[in-house]
């Protein structure tokens, strides 16, 4: 079996095309079935992964490499990506067993993916059942399915329609992926088999051989192999075979690097509907009995994936997905489908007399350790655990140790004082199963962890919160960031960072000069690790202190709205200030404020963002030891903050030297390319956790009611006063946190209001023209506050022209802007998609972009007119304001250029399309086209680039973010014209003011939106 360095590609799909003539041929020769025309194919004359990376010719290829290699990012995930996919044969890629309902279904979904394998050069065997085709069959044919412990009973006439439609089935799939120019191959023979048990399920096989040589050849002549369940006795007599077990005996063949059950549910589901994430057959083979969904089909599958995994390495995994999920089930280890792994049986002991060898403890907490002393520090600690209650939990092959104190002796909640992993322990799931038994044991926990530490981004995920300090970052989970519990924990830690309670951190104690006395110590939070292997809870040979203070907020907290401090944002909002390297800029140039150009670059952590179940081995990506912060903002005491989101895993592309290159380009964090240039600013950029008092003035119009919605899921906006003539008196409705009266306030009110400081952020969702008077109020009233003055957001376009405002397109304009902006102009519906569809190709413009936009009537508002009536706009669609509309104004006074607007006006309630022409100043390629929106919006949770079919309104309705696609070019390549879709009421006007509050205010800037789904 040949290496990956060595494996033999085809030059036409790593050297380039040879024109239109060579395509059409290949597609012509679709018309014969793939198993009758695979032995008329001539040899090809084969090249060495070597001569593909030497040519510079084959874009389409470096397209596709780059999209799989694009999101590595860190040392440790570079090294678990060449440690698991070099030197790997083609035949030992993937084994995918497909379910029948995929076929039938979901072919096309299927088909694409696999496409995209076979670009790369990789050839996964594909093994396909047909049972749900096969009791259609049976009962058209009045033939009643019959199944005994999930596998079917086959007779003769069941035999007989499973042949056909099996043959069938598979010259469907061929076929299919033949049209799209993946070369195939239909084995049949594969398998010989005798009786499982003629008498019990009659015409079924147990497999007793597989034939290797078939699958092999196959893929060294550049086939896809193509396999059914069926078998055949030595004599020739066919057989049933259920597909998961020809699919488990055929991996445990060719022992692939994975295996992968593609089925139309993306996984299994327990009793109640949910999906499992994952199982680990060690810790749970035993009690699936008891599940009520643990029987029939599912009962027979697990049985065989567990027999299959017994026979492979540890590190196997069957993984059971849909097909979109596909390349991420094969190139990474995060997914959305069930992993079904061996895992690793954890043992949890309740002293330290219980490990039985202080030897090989000291060992583990040891080893590899440069600190001076670090044997007789580790000593002492040791000895002063033999005292302590605690609850140790470690693997059998000991990769990984984890030791928590229980609450008590002055510890409001349980900590974790050390966890010690090795290399291997975090390239496997080693980590993933102590974590989940900690957490079956303690509801609460709270743990340190460097800020330098490479993994850090994998304990965000597991934190519920989290505080920085001195370079330290202290995680909780199980508990409100407002919990009693957590009062003297962040105490502990604002005062003596991760020398807190007592000073019995063992990271923080090894990085001290000369030998420790424990003695009188009475709490810990430590942790040890081999010095140069990613540490979880501690520094590696950095001491804690080398990095500045990432901290923003003090530890104080209000655990009621009605306690909290005047104002979220006394002084200005420190955030975190990154370290200065040739990579990152001091600060934002304040001017231009549309582009975002002028940002610095973004962290690796910044990168696009697809919140994913961690699962296997952990894929996440490192956050660097400081994050950026806009300038001029000074430093501060610690900043209490929640939990970053999961960051995308790696994607691995397995020819070895291509890796070696991309994953030397890529190890150092710094030099991440980030093609955003104004990326968002997340949980791990939020700098405030108090409160903020919020007052909506004009709260009638759907707008208004949208963001009450927005605002009463929201952890840190407290909703105090809302405003409405028409409404004055009744009680506020979807708004569950305290019972408002509608009020009618006037300008004078707001700003006592405003002098008394009573609300830190003021929401204006009056019509245009009205909001003038209450501006000159809030400002008459906030002179002599300076910054403690309160933020106002307004949602008219009274302020949209008026440069002593910001104008709210985070995506657009710089953040640091927002984030430092007192006043700030919510963009219209209209404009938001418009600017968003056109400012990626600003520089590319050859004449004047036209918009043609159509809106659901909730955009003309409450007030009765001919747009918002029902019965005029039946069967209709009704154009208004075709020329100088104030959203044309809009988007050519931010976007710098002239855009025609031509808007228009239809029946349906909310949500607007835009159809937007392009002129080009020179030939591009859709290609081009699709990247540079790509890149542009890279990171953006409110944006998603699609590329085929244009946006349609009504997979808009109810969404918070922007939908842009339906890319389609002249055939001259000079004139782009594309779609836009956009909810007016949501990212159009509510979930963008919000957005802009949240930035504002100091919070993470998606807290309390919902992310984009469907």
């Amino acid at each position: 079996m040949l290496s990956l360095a060595a494996q033999r590609v085809r030059p036409h799909r790593w050297l380039g095309r040879v024109g239109a003539a060579a395509r059409a041929a290949a597609r012509g020769s679709a018309a014969a079935p793939s198993h009758l025309r695979a032995s008329a194919q001539p040899p090809r004359r084969l090249f060495s992964t070597s001569m593909m990376l030497s040519s510079p010719h084959d874009l389409r290829t470096r397209e596709i490499v780059a999209q799989a290699v694009s999101s590595i990012g860190s040392k440790r995930e570079g090294q678990q990506y060449l440690k698991l996919f070099t030197s790997v044969s083609s035949q030992k890629f993937a084994v995918i067993k497909v379910g029948g309902a995929v076929i039938s279904d979901m072919l096309d979904e299927l088909c694409r993916n696999l496409l995209f394998l076979y670009e790369l050069g990789l050839f996964p065997v594909i093994i396909h059942g047909a049972g749900p085709q096969l009791n259609k069959e049976l009962q058209a044919a009045g033939v009643e399915p019959r199944f005994d412990e999930g596998i079917r009973i086959t007779d003769a006439k069941t035999l007989g329609v499973a042949r056909k439609l099996f043959l069938a089935e598979n010259l469907k799939l061929t076929d299919r992926l033949d049209e799209l120019g993946v070369q195939t191959r239909s084995l049949h023979g594969v398998f010989t088999a005798e009786y499982l048990d003629k008498e019990r399920w009659q015409y079924v096989g147990k497999i007793t051989n597989v034939n290797r040589e078939a699958i092999e050849k196959s893929i060294n002549a550049g086939y896809m192999p193509i396999l059914t369940s069926m078998a055949e006795t030595e004599d020739g007599r066919l057989l049933n075979v259920n597909a998961d077990v020809a699919a488990a005996e055929l991996a445990r063949t060719l022992e692939p690097l994975k295996v992968v059950y593609v089925s139309e549910k993306g996984g299994l589901h327990d009793d109640n509907g949910n999906k499992i994430s994952h199982i680990n057959l060690d810790e749970e083979y035993e009690h699936l009995d008891s599940k009520p969904w643990y029987r029939f089909g599912t009962r027979l599958k697990i049985k065989e994936i567990k027999e299959l995994l017994d026979t492979l390495p540890r590190t196997s995994s069957v993984a059971v997905i849909k097909p979109s999920d596909l390349q991420k089930e094969l190139f990474t280890d995060s997914g959305a489908g069930t992993l079904i792994r061996r895992g690793d049986k954890i043992q949890k002991v309740s002293s330290i007399d219980e490990f039985g060898d202080d030897e090989k403890l000291k060992a583990i907490l040891v080893r590899e350790r440069e600190e001076q002393d670090a044997e007789a520090i580790v000593d002492q600690w040791i000895d002063f655990l033999r005292t302590k209650s605690l609850s140790a939990y470690f693997d059998e092959a000991l990769q990984c140790l984890a030791i928590v104190l229980p609450p008590g002796e002055g510890r409001s909640m349980a900590t974790m004082v050390t966890l010690c992993i090795t290399k291997s322990g975090w390239l496997t799931n080693v980590a993933e199963n102590v974590f989940a038994a900690i957490k079956k044991d303690y509801p609460t926990l709270a743990w340190t962890v460097s800020e330098s530490d490479e993994n850090l981004t994998w304990f965000f995920e597991k934190a519920d919160g989290s505080l920085n300090h001195k370079g330290s970052v202290l995680f909780y989970y199980g508990c409100d960031f407002q919990a009693d519990c957590l009062d003297p924990v962040y105490t502990e830690f604002s005062k003596h960072g991760r020398s807190m309670f007592g000073d019995t951190n063992l990271e923080s104690r090894l990085h001290h000069q000369g030998p420790l006395d424990l003695s009188n110590a009475t709490n810990a939070s430590g942790s040890s690790n081999p010095s140069n292997v990613p540490n979880p809870c501690g520094a590696q040979k950095k001491s804690p202190d080398a990095a500045g203070s990432t901290g923003v907020k003090d530890g104080s907290k209000a655990s009621n709205p009605k306690d909290a401090p005047k104002s979220p944002k006394s002084g200005s909002k420190p955030c975190p200030t990154p370290p200065k390297s040739p990579k990152s800029p001091n600060s934002p140039n304040p001017s231009n404020p549309v582009d975002g150009s002028n940002l610095p670059p973004p962290t690796s952590s910044n990168s696009a963002v697809l919140q994913q179940q961690s699962r296997g081995f952990s894929t996440t990506t490192p956050v660097q030891t400081s994050v950026w912060k806009p300038a001029g903002t000074p430093a501060a005491a610690p900043c209490r903050t929640m939990a970053s989101t999961s960051v995308p895993s790696p994607v691995r592309e397995p020819v070895q030297e291509l890796a070696k290159i991309l994953f030397s380009q890529q190890a150092q964090p710094e030099k991440t390319k980030n093609t955003n240039p104004n990326p968002p600013l997340g949980k791990k950029n939020a700098c405030n956790s108090v409160v903020a008092r919020v007052a909506l003035v004009g709260a009638r119009g759907y707008t208004g009611q949208a963001l009450i919605e927005l605002l009463n899921s929201h952890p840190y906006m407290d909703l105090r006063h809302v405003s409405s003539r028409e409404l004055v008196g009744q009680n506020l409705k979807g708004y569950s946190r305290r019972k408002i009266i509608y009020e009618s306030l006037g300008p004078e009110e707001v700003g006592r209001m405003e002098a008394k400081g009573e609300i830190d952020c003021w929401v204006m969702a009056l019509p245009n023209g009205v909001c003038k008077p209450f501006i000159e109020e809030i400002d008459r009233a906030s002179k002599g506050r300076g910054k403690e003055r309160s933020v106002v957001v307004d949602l008219s376009a009274d302020y949209r022209f008026d440069p002593a405002w910001t104008y709210g397109l985070p995506e657009l304009t710089k953040r640091s802007a927002i984030f430092q902006a007192k006043r700030i102009s919510n963009p219209g519906c209209y404009a938001t998609a418009a600017q968003l569809s056109i400012a990626p190709m600003l520089k590319h413009v050859g004449g004047q972009p036209t918009v043609f936009g159509v809106s659901g009537y909730s955009g003309a508002g409450t007030k009765p007119s001919a747009k918002n009536d029902v019965n005029q706009l039946k069967d209709n669609i009704i154009p208004y304001k075709m020329t100088d509309h104030v959203h044309e104004h809009e988007i050519s006074n931010h976007l710098g250029m002239e855009v025609a607007f031509i808007p228009h006006v239809a029946s349906w309630f909310r949500g607007i399309h835009q159809t937007i022409n392009i002129p080009l100043n020179k030939s591009m390629t859709l290609h081009d086209v699709r990247q540079i929106y790509k890149d542009r919006y890279a990171g953006e949770k409110l944006i998603r680039v699609v590329e085929e079919a244009p946006p349609l309104v009504r997979d808009i309705m109810d969404k918070h973010g922007v939908e842009i696609g339906g890319f389609t070019l002249h055939s001259s390549g000079k004139r782009l014209v594309l779609g836009a879709s956009i909810d007016n009421l949501l990212k159009g006007a509510a979930t963008q003011c919000l957005q802009n509050m949240n930035l504002a205010m100091g919070y993470a800037e998606y807290e309390g939106i919902p992310a984009m789904t469907g």
